[in-house]
């Protein structure tokens, strides 16, 4: 699967190292219902605690952690190194397979250029084909494995909305609000175990593309597709209702 685009400049005020934040959202999510994941990355500095608001069990890899370093909002975010940092979520606690219309999406900020595995729901060794994953790849962005790929050169060092949705049988790419190309394909979401986030140990089909900087905000909405068309990247945090 993939990622979307420009830049979003800004941080919000740090707070000391070893503090915890927990900003306060607005409003509410009319798809709140349907959200399946959401991670909105708050904690102490350092912590290796990743909590999902909709009770699944996350489990990090390596030195995946929170960090004020860098957020989005709230003053911290999920800081992966590089180099064997990973969040995985099991089929069993999440399945998206047969998940019909869907949106991922997130907010990041990278340093790096190289190839960076965002999220994939599938690790296989070497000879399968069949994967899916959200993916920096030879310097773009790109939706892979389920509709081919749709590709933007991302900017580095800002923090971007990505998002990816299906509706019916037509895949879109946003980076930043901004539609960056669309895919036909009523093919199913390979998923055979846990899915990842940040990198996927042992999956050689796209290798092991570790991500090299930070993710805030992370959502996956499963039944809908959020974004259809140009939009207005949020704002503020997700909503927790």
């Amino acid at each position: 699967m993939c990622l979307p685009l420009m830049a979003l400049s800004g941080n919000q005020p740090l707070p000391a190292a070893g503090s915890t934040t927990t900003p306060t959202t607005e409003s509410s999510d009319e798809y709140f219902s349907n959200v399946v994941l959401l991670l909105h990355m708050y904690g102490t500095n350092g912590s290796n605690t990743f909590t999902d608001l909709k009770g699944k069990t996350v489990t990090p890899s390596g030195n995946a952690q929170i960090s004020t370093a860098q957020s989005k909002f709230g003053g911290a975010s999920g800081y992966f190194d590089g180099s064997g940092d990973s969040l995985s979520i099991t089929k069993a606690d999440l399945d998206i397979s047969n998940a019909g219309d869907l949106t991922v999406e997130g907010f990041l900020y990278t340093s790096s250029s190289s190839n960076q595995i965002i999220y994939t729901t599938y690790n296989l060794p070497q000879g399968s084909q069949q994967y899916s994953a959200f993916l920096l790849r030879n310097d773009q962005f790109q939706l892979a494995g389920v509709t081919g790929e749709i590709l933007m050169a991302p900017v580095l060092n800002q923090w971007q909305h990505i998002a990816v949705t299906r509706q019916g049988s037509t895949w879109r790419l946003f980076l930043e609000g901004v539609l960056q190309g669309s895919k036909e394909s009523s093919a199913s979401i390979a998923q055979a175990g846990s899915s990842f986030i940040g990198g996927s140990p042992g999956d050689n089909n796209i290798g092991n593309h570790w991500l090299s900087g930070y993710l805030d905000e992370f959502r996956i909405t499963k039944g809908i597709a959020r974004y259809t068309a140009n939009f207005t990247p949020p704002t503020t945090p997700f909503p927790n209702n």
